[in-house]
């Protein structure tokens, strides 16, 4: 199954009109300055366009990022690759999984839809022997959650 995230969509429209704005009031100075800043709202305009895309799969966890269709940065990681994968709460009510590598950056499974990636990655570890930490926090989200499907389906 195919899980897809978006750039935060709200955040950047606001940052790219407070932009624009500080550009339209600065436009009387040619300066450095302002060439930076036509740089900067170029480079919030283009990241609109990204998302990323991951896929668990029987013997790796393939993680893209795509910039529109196109992908720009594409991994495939084998469960020797991982350290250890973490799963936190961001916000109130946001779950976050961190992936730690042995070589290499972490890999951040934020804001992800369908939400069942989440659980298919902790089947992922449980089936690779993969070490896992829960926060507490998580655990509650996963318990508010269990709640709220059973109190569904009554």
């Amino acid at each position: 199954m195919k899980c897809y995230a978006k750039s935060p969509f709200k955040i950047l429209i606001f940052i790219l009109v407070l932009q624009i704005v500080t550009i339209s009031l600065s436009l009387s100075q040619v300066n450095i300055l302002l060439a930076f800043q036509l740089i900067i709202v170029t480079f919030t305009f283009l990241c609109l366009f990204i998302s990323f895309q991951v896929q668990i799969k029987d013997h790796s966890i393939d993680y893209q990022i795509l910039f529109l269709k196109w992908t720009i940065y594409g991994n495939n990681i084998k469960p020797d690759q991982i350290r250890i994968i973490q799963f936190v709460r961001v916000g109130w009510t946001t779950k976050n999984a961190t992936i730690k590598r042995r070589k290499g950056l972490p890999i951040r499974f934020i804001a992800f839809q369908p939400h069942r990636l989440y659980q298919e990655l902790e089947q992922f570890a449980i089936a690779k022997q993969i070490p896992f930490i829960k926060s507490n926090d998580y655990q509650t989200l996963e318990r508010k959650s269990l709640r709220e499907n059973h109190s569904g389906l009554n």
